[in-house]
Order: structure tokens, then sequence, then C-alpha cells
């Protein structure tokens, strides 16, 4: 895993592509899902699902093993997008 998530990010996002066209119907339902999921309000409005996500990811970087390693990356990435996003 490389430091520079920014970098890495543009990376993901490429083989995000890669993977849409090639398996263009399941991408196009996964982004429906997510659009829909995150575009309804319902019973819970936008802020507590994002909320929800931040509780679900704390709960993955809390599992031990592998889901600690991903957690960590996760809040090194976090860190790297903050520090890029911050005027100098």
């Amino acid at each position: 895993m490389k430091d520079d998530y920014v970098e890495y990010y543009g990376t993901f996002r490429r083989h995000m592509t890669q993977l849409s066209r090639a398996m263009p119907d399941t991408m196009a339902g996964f982004g429906r899902l997510h659009s829909a999921t995150m575009a309804k309000i319902g019973a819970l409005d936008r802020k507590t699902k994002e909320l929800l996500a931040v509780a679900i990811g704390v709960a993955v970087f809390m599992g031990g093993g592998p889901s600690t390693v991903y957690g960590a990356e996760a809040l090194q990435a976090l860190d790297h997008f903050e520090r890029a996003a911050t005027p100098a």
C-alpha cells in the first residue's frame, strides 16, 4: 500500500473504470443501489446513513486481523486527503 492516497485514489478510480467496462450491468446496478440509498430520505436521513457507514468502519477496524490493517490504512488515507485539501 502506498502512502500517497491521492495517487492511490486515482489508481483506484482507473481500476473501477476498468471493472465497469468489464461488467457494465453489474456495476451499473451497484451504482443505482448506492445512489438510491444515499439520495432518498426514508427512515434514515443522509447524515445518519453516513454516520452508520462510519460506525461500520469502526466495527471493521476493531475486528482484528486483516480488518485492522484496512482500518488503519483508511485512517491514513483520511489524513492524507485532509492534508492535500488544506491550503499551506
